[in-house]
This record gives structure tokens, C-alpha cells and sequence, in this order.
């Protein structure tokens, strides 16, 4: 569970249940106010379909000029079905010096 107050770290998926399974609604990439406690983060690894890349073939540079994967994720989940598959284990943010540590720590020590 991700805490609200570190929301702003992680890209947060919404699903929706279809079929006993949960189906991506909506990603917001690092939201800035998120009142609630979440646990489904993107974990950034998606596996699409070749027919997705189209998708990205249509994205606009965000206002900082980058091109983001999101973006294409997003639009290709409304227009099919994106299935969420929780992952089990540990998960390492890197995207911090101590996470990163962390995380190296956790590959080279049993």
C-alpha cells in the first residue's frame, strides 16, 4: 500500500473489475494531491500487443518536451482492454539513492 503523501513518486493505476479481473481505467503519472492510500502503483512494465505501438506513433512531447510511454498506455486502454496483474514479492523504488541501495543490496545479499 502507497501511502497518498507518495503518490507524487509513482504513476497510479485505476482499475475496474470486468470478468474477475481488473482492467486499467485510468493512469495518472505522479500525481501532485492524492488524498488516498493506493496499491496499485505502475510498476513500469507493461507487456502490449504489436498493434499497440500505433499509439505511440501518435503522442505530443509533454511540457516538458519528453515523450512519455504513459501516454500511449493510456490511450491504448481506452480503446481495449488492459488487464492488471498484481506482482507479488518485493518491490525496490530506484528512483531514490537509499531505494536504489536498497534494492542493490536485496540482489547481491540472499
Amino acid at each position: 500500500m502507497v501511502p497518498g503523501a507518495e503518490a507524487h513518486r509513482y504513476g497510479i493505476l485505476h482499475p475496474r473489475a470486468a470478468q474477475g479481473h481488473q482492467l486499467l481505467d485510468e493512469l495518472l503519472e505522479k500525481p501532485h494531491d492524492y488524498g488516498e492510500p493506493t496499491a496499485y502503483i505502475n510498476s513500469s512494465r507493461t507487456l502490449l500487443p504489436a498493434d499497440a505501438m500505433a499509439y505511440s506513433q501518435k503522442l505530443t512531447p509533454a511540457a516538458n518536451g519528453e515523450y512519455q510511454a504513459t501516454d500511449a498506455v493510456i490511450a491504448f486502454a481506452r480503446d481495449n482492454d488492459v488487464l492488471i496483474h498484481p506482482v507479488t514479492g518485493e518491490y525496490h523504488d530506484c528512483g531514490s539513492p537509499a531505494g536504489w541501495l536498497a534494492a542493490n543490496n536485496a540482489a547481491v545479499m540472499p
